[in-house]
Protein backbone atom coordinates (compact mmCIF):
# COMPACT_ATOMS: atom_id res chain seq x y z
CA UNK A 1 0.00 0.00 0.00
CA UNK A 2 1.37 3.39 -0.99
CA UNK A 3 1.97 5.74 1.93
CA UNK A 4 0.20 9.07 1.57
CA UNK A 5 2.38 12.15 1.85
CA UNK A 6 1.17 15.34 3.43
CA UNK A 7 2.63 18.80 3.57
CA UNK A 8 1.93 21.46 6.18
CA UNK A 9 0.40 24.64 4.79
CA UNK A 10 0.25 28.15 6.23
CA UNK A 11 -3.53 27.82 6.73
CA UNK A 12 -4.34 28.09 10.44
CA UNK A 13 -7.20 25.93 11.67
CA UNK A 14 -8.75 26.97 15.00
CA UNK A 15 -12.06 27.41 16.81
CA UNK A 16 -12.58 30.10 19.45
CA UNK A 17 -14.24 29.34 22.77
CA UNK A 18 -16.33 32.48 22.59
CA UNK A 19 -17.85 32.13 26.06
CA UNK A 20 -14.41 31.86 27.68
CA UNK A 21 -13.13 34.82 25.66
CA UNK A 22 -16.09 37.02 26.58
CA UNK A 23 -15.67 36.15 30.26
CA UNK A 24 -12.29 37.95 30.22
CA UNK A 25 -12.26 40.42 27.31
CA UNK A 26 -14.23 42.94 25.30
CA UNK A 27 -13.61 44.20 21.78
CA UNK A 28 -14.03 47.83 20.75
CA UNK A 29 -14.50 48.84 17.13
CA UNK A 30 -13.53 52.47 16.48
CA UNK A 31 -14.41 54.15 13.17
CA UNK A 32 -12.67 57.44 12.39
CA UNK A 33 -14.51 59.85 10.11
CA UNK A 34 -11.35 61.40 8.64
CA UNK A 35 -7.62 61.85 9.35
CA UNK A 36 -8.27 64.85 11.58
CA UNK A 37 -9.46 62.41 14.28
CA UNK A 38 -6.23 60.39 14.26
CA UNK A 39 -4.46 62.50 16.86
CA UNK A 40 -7.39 62.33 19.29
CA UNK A 41 -7.69 58.57 18.78
CA UNK A 42 -3.97 57.97 19.41
CA UNK A 43 -4.16 59.98 22.64
CA UNK A 44 -7.17 57.99 23.86
CA UNK A 45 -5.42 54.69 23.07
CA UNK A 46 -2.61 55.83 25.33
CA UNK A 47 -4.95 56.74 28.19
CA UNK A 48 -7.18 53.66 28.30
CA UNK A 49 -5.89 50.19 29.16
CA UNK A 50 -5.69 48.70 25.66
CA UNK A 51 -4.12 45.22 25.50
CA UNK A 52 -3.80 45.06 21.72
CA UNK A 53 -5.10 46.74 18.59
CA UNK A 54 -5.20 46.14 14.86
CA UNK A 55 -6.46 47.78 11.69
CA UNK A 56 -9.69 46.54 10.19
CA UNK A 57 -10.49 46.72 6.46
CA UNK A 58 -9.67 50.42 6.37
CA UNK A 59 -6.80 52.41 7.85
CA UNK A 60 -9.47 54.57 9.50
CA UNK A 61 -11.07 51.68 11.38
CA UNK A 62 -9.53 49.90 14.38
CA UNK A 63 -10.30 46.95 16.61
CA UNK A 64 -9.16 47.21 20.24
CA UNK A 65 -8.91 44.45 22.83
CA UNK A 66 -9.44 45.34 26.50
CA UNK A 67 -10.06 43.46 29.72
CA UNK A 68 -13.72 43.05 30.65
CA UNK A 69 -14.69 45.93 32.91
CA UNK A 70 -12.09 48.35 31.51
CA UNK A 71 -13.33 51.94 31.68
CA UNK A 72 -14.11 53.49 28.29
CA UNK A 73 -14.98 56.92 29.70
CA UNK A 74 -12.37 58.56 27.50
CA UNK A 75 -14.09 57.22 24.38
CA UNK A 76 -17.53 58.19 25.68
CA UNK A 77 -16.38 61.78 26.25
CA UNK A 78 -14.93 62.00 22.73
CA UNK A 79 -16.76 62.49 19.45
CA UNK A 80 -15.35 59.23 18.02
CA UNK A 81 -17.73 56.60 16.69
CA UNK A 82 -17.24 53.30 18.55
CA UNK A 83 -19.07 50.17 19.62
CA UNK A 84 -18.29 47.55 22.29
CA UNK A 85 -18.42 44.01 20.94
CA UNK A 86 -18.62 40.51 22.37
CA UNK A 87 -16.96 37.72 20.40
CA UNK A 88 -20.08 35.62 20.98
CA UNK A 89 -22.14 38.21 19.12
CA UNK A 90 -19.64 39.45 16.56
CA UNK A 91 -21.10 41.82 13.90
CA UNK A 92 -20.71 41.35 10.16
CA UNK A 93 -18.06 44.07 9.89
CA UNK A 94 -15.61 42.29 12.25
CA UNK A 95 -13.99 38.94 11.45
CA UNK A 96 -12.56 36.23 13.68
CA UNK A 97 -9.16 36.39 11.98
CA UNK A 98 -8.92 40.01 13.21
CA UNK A 99 -9.57 38.84 16.77
CA UNK A 100 -6.87 36.19 16.29
CA UNK A 101 -4.55 38.98 15.12
CA UNK A 102 -5.04 40.73 18.47
CA UNK A 103 -3.71 37.64 20.26
CA UNK A 104 -0.88 37.27 17.76
CA UNK A 105 0.21 40.89 18.23
CA UNK A 106 0.97 40.21 21.90
CA UNK A 107 3.43 37.42 21.13
CA UNK A 108 7.13 37.35 20.31
CA UNK A 109 9.22 34.91 18.27
CA UNK A 110 11.01 33.81 21.45
CA UNK A 111 9.78 30.71 23.24
CA UNK A 112 10.44 31.90 26.80
CA UNK A 113 8.55 35.21 26.78
CA UNK A 114 5.01 35.74 28.04
CA UNK A 115 2.54 37.78 25.93
CA UNK A 116 2.68 41.52 26.47
CA UNK A 117 0.50 44.51 25.59
CA UNK A 118 1.19 45.80 22.12
CA UNK A 119 -0.57 48.85 20.70
CA UNK A 120 1.00 48.48 17.25
CA UNK A 121 -1.53 47.60 14.52
CA UNK A 122 0.69 44.74 13.32
CA UNK A 123 3.14 42.20 14.71
CA UNK A 124 6.58 43.16 13.39
CA UNK A 125 9.19 40.54 14.29
CA UNK A 126 12.73 41.96 14.03
CA UNK A 127 15.43 39.68 15.42
CA UNK A 128 18.84 40.77 16.65
CA UNK A 129 20.78 40.50 13.40
CA UNK A 130 18.03 41.74 11.11
CA UNK A 131 19.86 44.94 10.23
CA UNK A 132 21.13 46.39 6.98
CA UNK A 133 24.56 47.98 7.18
CA UNK A 134 25.59 50.49 4.50
CA UNK A 135 28.83 49.66 2.73
CA UNK A 136 30.13 53.19 2.40
CA UNK A 137 28.51 55.24 5.10
CA UNK A 138 27.44 54.88 8.71
CA UNK A 139 24.93 57.73 8.59
CA UNK A 140 21.75 55.68 8.55
CA UNK A 141 20.40 52.75 10.52
CA UNK A 142 18.04 50.23 9.01
CA UNK A 143 16.17 47.22 10.39
CA UNK A 144 13.97 44.76 8.58
CA UNK A 145 11.06 42.85 10.03
CA UNK A 146 8.58 40.09 9.31
CA UNK A 147 5.11 41.57 9.31
CA UNK A 148 2.93 38.71 10.54
CA UNK A 149 -0.79 38.64 9.96
CA UNK A 150 -3.70 36.24 9.62
CA UNK A 151 -5.81 37.11 6.59
CA UNK A 152 -9.54 36.51 6.17
CA UNK A 153 -8.87 33.11 4.56
CA UNK A 154 -6.93 32.07 7.72
CA UNK A 155 -3.58 32.10 5.90
CA UNK A 156 -0.68 33.16 8.10
CA UNK A 157 0.90 35.83 5.94
CA UNK A 158 4.54 36.85 6.44
CA UNK A 159 6.00 39.81 4.56
CA UNK A 160 9.53 41.18 4.87
CA UNK A 161 9.48 44.96 5.35
CA UNK A 162 12.33 47.44 5.71
CA UNK A 163 12.32 50.27 8.29
CA UNK A 164 14.83 53.12 8.14
CA UNK A 165 15.93 55.55 10.83
CA UNK A 166 15.39 59.20 9.89
CA UNK A 167 16.86 61.75 12.33
CA UNK A 168 14.28 64.30 11.24
CA UNK A 169 10.63 63.33 11.06
CA UNK A 170 7.21 64.93 11.08
CA UNK A 171 4.85 64.68 14.04
CA UNK A 172 2.32 62.94 11.80
CA UNK A 173 4.78 60.21 10.70
CA UNK A 174 4.02 56.68 11.86
CA UNK A 175 7.24 55.75 13.64
CA UNK A 176 8.45 52.59 15.34
CA UNK A 177 11.13 51.71 17.87
CA UNK A 178 12.95 48.43 18.33
CA UNK A 179 12.08 46.51 21.49
CA UNK A 180 15.33 44.60 22.09
CA UNK A 181 13.80 42.36 24.77
CA UNK A 182 10.90 41.14 22.63
CA UNK A 183 12.77 41.38 19.30
CA UNK A 184 10.07 43.34 17.54
CA UNK A 185 9.28 46.80 16.24
CA UNK A 186 6.55 48.63 18.12
CA UNK A 187 4.68 51.81 17.37
CA UNK A 188 5.95 54.98 19.04
CA UNK A 189 3.18 57.29 20.18
CA UNK A 190 5.19 60.07 21.83
CA UNK A 191 8.27 59.88 19.52
CA UNK A 192 10.59 60.08 22.54
CA UNK A 193 12.69 56.96 21.92
CA UNK A 194 16.31 57.62 20.93
CA UNK A 195 16.15 55.75 17.60
CA UNK A 196 12.93 55.75 15.59
CA UNK A 197 12.24 53.96 12.34
CA UNK A 198 9.82 54.64 9.50
CA UNK A 199 8.50 52.05 7.03
CA UNK A 200 10.72 52.92 4.08
CA UNK A 201 13.63 51.31 2.27
CA UNK A 202 15.10 53.80 -0.19
CA UNK A 203 18.19 51.71 -1.02
CA UNK A 204 16.78 49.77 -3.98
CA UNK A 205 17.83 46.50 -2.33
CA UNK A 206 15.19 44.26 -0.82
CA UNK A 207 15.72 42.82 2.64
CA UNK A 208 15.36 39.05 2.83
CA UNK A 209 14.69 36.40 5.46
CA UNK A 210 15.45 32.75 4.71
CA UNK A 211 12.23 30.82 4.07
CA UNK A 212 13.52 27.63 5.71
CA UNK A 213 16.86 26.55 7.13
CA UNK A 214 17.28 23.05 8.58
CA UNK A 215 21.05 23.09 9.13
CA UNK A 216 20.65 23.57 12.90
CA UNK A 217 17.93 24.60 15.33
CA UNK A 218 19.29 28.15 15.72
CA UNK A 219 19.04 28.76 11.97
CA UNK A 220 15.58 27.18 11.78
CA UNK A 221 14.29 29.55 14.46
CA UNK A 222 15.29 32.65 12.47
CA UNK A 223 13.75 31.45 9.19
CA UNK A 224 10.20 32.35 8.13
CA UNK A 225 8.97 28.82 8.80
CA UNK A 226 10.68 28.76 12.19
CA UNK A 227 9.22 32.11 13.26
CA UNK A 228 5.74 31.03 12.12
CA UNK A 229 6.04 27.76 14.03
CA UNK A 230 7.14 29.44 17.28
CA UNK A 231 4.40 32.10 17.04
CA UNK A 232 1.58 29.57 16.65
CA UNK A 233 3.03 27.45 19.45
CA UNK A 234 3.10 30.52 21.71
CA UNK A 235 -0.50 31.49 20.90
CA UNK A 236 -1.67 27.97 21.78
CA UNK A 237 0.40 27.93 24.97
CA UNK A 238 -0.58 31.38 26.25
CA UNK A 239 -4.18 31.69 25.03
CA UNK A 240 -5.21 28.01 24.88
CA UNK A 241 -8.15 28.51 27.29
CA UNK A 242 -9.84 30.75 24.70
CA UNK A 243 -9.98 28.05 22.02
CA UNK A 244 -12.24 25.03 21.67
CA UNK A 245 -9.76 23.78 19.07
CA UNK A 246 -6.17 24.92 19.51
CA UNK A 247 -4.60 26.65 16.49
CA UNK A 248 -2.67 24.36 14.16
CA UNK A 249 -1.38 24.45 10.61
CA UNK A 250 -3.53 22.41 8.24
CA UNK A 251 -1.90 19.53 6.41
CA UNK A 252 -2.67 18.90 2.76
CA UNK A 253 -2.29 15.62 0.91
CA UNK A 254 0.37 15.68 -1.79
CA UNK A 255 -1.39 14.58 -4.98
CA UNK A 256 1.60 14.83 -7.29
CA UNK A 257 5.30 15.40 -6.72
CA UNK A 258 7.85 16.11 -9.42
CA UNK A 259 11.45 16.60 -8.37
CA UNK A 260 13.55 18.33 -10.97
CA UNK A 261 16.98 19.81 -10.70
CA UNK A 262 16.71 23.59 -11.01
CA UNK A 263 19.10 25.58 -13.13
CA UNK A 264 21.81 27.48 -11.32
CA UNK A 265 20.74 31.14 -11.22
CA UNK A 266 23.81 32.06 -13.29
CA UNK A 267 22.37 29.94 -16.15
CA UNK A 268 20.55 33.06 -17.40
CA UNK A 269 23.85 34.25 -18.90
CA UNK A 270 23.70 31.36 -21.41
CA UNK A 271 21.09 33.44 -23.20
CA UNK A 272 23.83 36.00 -24.01
CA UNK A 273 26.38 33.48 -25.32
CA UNK A 274 28.69 35.14 -27.85
CA UNK A 275 26.85 38.48 -27.54
CA UNK A 276 27.90 42.01 -26.60
CA UNK A 277 26.19 43.78 -23.71
CA UNK A 278 26.46 47.55 -24.02
CA UNK A 279 26.34 49.40 -20.69
CA UNK A 280 25.80 53.10 -21.30
CA UNK A 281 25.47 56.17 -19.13
CA UNK A 282 24.30 59.79 -19.30
CA UNK A 283 27.33 61.99 -19.96
CA UNK A 284 25.54 64.87 -18.18
CA UNK A 285 25.16 62.87 -14.95
CA UNK A 286 28.59 61.85 -13.53
CA UNK A 287 27.18 59.32 -11.07
CA UNK A 288 25.62 57.30 -13.89
CA UNK A 289 29.12 56.84 -15.31
CA UNK A 290 30.46 55.79 -11.89
CA UNK A 291 27.81 53.05 -11.57
CA UNK A 292 28.21 51.99 -15.22
CA UNK A 293 31.96 51.58 -14.65
CA UNK A 294 31.46 49.47 -11.52
CA UNK A 295 28.96 47.17 -13.23
CA UNK A 296 31.04 46.81 -16.41
CA UNK A 297 34.26 46.07 -14.47
CA UNK A 298 32.47 43.47 -12.35
CA UNK A 299 31.06 41.70 -15.41
CA UNK A 300 34.33 41.92 -17.34
CA UNK A 301 36.05 40.07 -14.47
CA UNK A 302 33.44 37.30 -14.46
CA UNK A 303 34.81 33.86 -15.31
CA UNK A 304 31.31 32.62 -16.16
CA UNK A 305 30.75 35.41 -18.72
CA UNK A 306 34.18 34.78 -20.22
CA UNK A 307 33.33 31.08 -20.61
CA UNK A 308 30.21 32.07 -22.57
CA UNK A 309 32.20 34.50 -24.74
CA UNK A 310 30.14 37.48 -23.57
CA UNK A 311 31.73 40.89 -24.17
CA UNK A 312 30.99 43.93 -22.02
CA UNK A 313 31.14 47.33 -23.71
CA UNK A 314 31.00 50.74 -21.96
CA UNK A 315 29.67 53.79 -23.80
CA UNK A 316 27.46 56.87 -23.55
CA UNK A 317 24.80 55.80 -26.07
CA UNK A 318 22.70 52.78 -27.00
CA UNK A 319 23.55 50.41 -29.83
CA UNK A 320 21.88 47.49 -31.60
CA UNK A 321 21.55 44.35 -29.52
CA UNK A 322 21.62 44.19 -25.71
CA UNK A 323 21.82 47.42 -23.69
CA UNK A 324 21.76 48.38 -20.03
CA UNK A 325 21.05 52.09 -19.57
CA UNK A 326 22.22 53.69 -16.33
CA UNK A 327 20.02 56.70 -15.56
CA UNK A 328 18.76 59.01 -12.83
CA UNK A 329 15.22 58.47 -11.55
CA UNK A 330 13.38 61.49 -12.93
CA UNK A 331 9.98 60.55 -11.52
CA UNK A 332 8.39 63.08 -9.17
CA UNK A 333 11.35 65.43 -9.47
CA UNK A 334 11.66 68.70 -11.34
CA UNK A 335 15.44 69.10 -11.43
CA UNK A 336 16.46 65.84 -13.14
CA UNK A 337 16.19 65.37 -16.90
CA UNK A 338 14.30 62.30 -18.06
CA UNK A 339 16.74 60.35 -20.28
CA UNK A 340 14.84 57.04 -20.20
CA UNK A 341 15.25 55.44 -23.62
CA UNK A 342 12.66 53.01 -24.96
CA UNK A 343 14.00 49.98 -26.79
CA UNK A 344 12.73 48.48 -30.04
CA UNK A 345 13.10 45.31 -32.12
CA UNK A 346 16.76 46.15 -32.80
CA UNK A 347 17.80 47.54 -29.43
CA UNK A 348 16.86 45.71 -26.23
CA UNK A 349 17.21 48.12 -23.32
CA UNK A 350 16.96 47.40 -19.59
CA UNK A 351 17.30 50.30 -17.16
CA UNK A 352 19.02 50.69 -13.81
CA UNK A 353 18.78 53.90 -11.80
CA UNK A 354 21.45 55.13 -9.43
CA UNK A 355 18.70 55.78 -6.85
CA UNK A 356 17.28 52.24 -6.73
CA UNK A 357 19.85 49.88 -8.21
CA UNK A 358 22.78 52.01 -7.07
CA UNK A 359 21.40 52.72 -3.59
CA UNK A 360 22.17 56.43 -3.96
CA UNK A 361 22.33 58.24 -0.59
CA UNK A 362 21.33 61.90 -1.02
CA UNK A 363 22.93 62.92 2.25
CA UNK A 364 26.41 61.66 1.36
CA UNK A 365 26.01 61.86 -2.43
CA UNK A 366 27.42 58.33 -2.61
CA UNK A 367 26.37 55.05 -4.20
CA UNK A 368 25.94 51.92 -2.11
CA UNK A 369 25.99 49.27 -4.85
CA UNK A 370 29.12 47.22 -4.59
CA UNK A 371 30.05 43.70 -5.65
CA UNK A 372 31.41 41.35 -3.01
CA UNK A 373 35.06 42.33 -2.72
CA UNK A 374 36.32 39.04 -1.24
CA UNK A 375 36.66 37.50 -4.68
CA UNK A 376 34.47 34.56 -3.64
CA UNK A 377 31.45 35.69 -5.64
CA UNK A 378 31.49 35.75 -9.42
CA UNK A 379 29.55 38.76 -10.73
CA UNK A 380 27.37 36.36 -12.73
CA UNK A 381 26.00 35.04 -9.41
CA UNK A 382 25.24 38.47 -7.92
CA UNK A 383 21.47 38.64 -7.31
CA UNK A 384 21.12 42.23 -8.54
CA UNK A 385 23.01 41.53 -11.79
CA UNK A 386 21.17 38.24 -12.37
CA UNK A 387 17.86 40.10 -12.04
CA UNK A 388 19.11 42.74 -14.49
CA UNK A 389 20.05 40.00 -16.97
CA UNK A 390 16.70 38.24 -16.59
CA UNK A 391 14.79 41.46 -17.24
CA UNK A 392 16.96 42.23 -20.27
CA UNK A 393 16.18 38.82 -21.78
CA UNK A 394 12.48 39.40 -21.11
CA UNK A 395 12.78 42.72 -22.99
CA UNK A 396 14.26 40.84 -25.93
CA UNK A 397 11.53 38.18 -25.86
CA UNK A 398 8.81 40.84 -25.70
CA UNK A 399 10.33 42.66 -28.67
CA UNK A 400 10.52 39.40 -30.66
CA UNK A 401 7.14 38.09 -29.40
CA UNK A 402 8.95 35.00 -28.16
CA UNK A 403 9.30 33.15 -24.85
CA UNK A 404 12.73 31.58 -25.08
CA UNK A 405 13.40 32.06 -21.37
CA UNK A 406 10.56 29.66 -20.47
CA UNK A 407 11.50 26.02 -20.92
CA UNK A 408 9.22 23.65 -22.85
CA UNK A 409 8.94 21.16 -19.94
CA UNK A 410 7.66 24.00 -17.75
CA UNK A 411 5.10 25.06 -20.36
CA UNK A 412 3.83 21.47 -20.58
CA UNK A 413 3.11 21.44 -16.85
CA UNK A 414 0.65 24.32 -17.08
CA UNK A 415 -2.73 24.93 -18.65
CA UNK A 416 -4.28 28.14 -19.93
CA UNK A 417 -7.14 29.34 -17.76
CA UNK A 418 -9.59 32.02 -18.83
CA UNK A 419 -11.08 34.13 -16.03
CA UNK A 420 -14.49 35.77 -16.26
CA UNK A 421 -15.41 38.56 -13.87
CA UNK A 422 -18.83 38.14 -12.26
CA UNK A 423 -20.56 41.37 -11.34
CA UNK A 424 -22.40 41.59 -8.07
CA UNK A 425 -19.77 39.69 -6.05
CA UNK A 426 -17.31 41.37 -3.73
CA UNK A 427 -14.45 40.37 -1.48
CA UNK A 428 -15.90 39.44 1.92
CA UNK A 429 -13.14 41.40 3.66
Amino acid sequence: MKTKKTILTNIVDYTFDKIAFDMDFRLIRVQLQDNSEQSQFQQIVQRIDVIAMTNLSSSMCYLLMVRRGTSVTELEKSNLVFEIIRLGNIPDNVYENQVFQLLLNQESALENLQPEKNKSPHLLISLNDWVNKPKRTNDWKQRYALRVGLNWESDLDLKVQTYTHFPKSKETDELFYWNSERRNLQKSFMHKESVLFRYKNGTGRNSTVAFLNLEQIEKFEVSEVGVAWILLTNVSKHFGKYFEQLPKYLGSEVLQFDKQKLDNKAAIWRQFKGEIINIYYDSNEPLTKVLALEISHALQDSGILNDYGIQIKLSDKSSSGFNIQIIRDARDTGNISDTYEVGDSQRYIQHATIENFGGFDKRTNALNWQLDQTGKVDAANDDTLVKLAQELIIKRDLANRDASIISLPLVKKHVIINFTELSGYSNPH
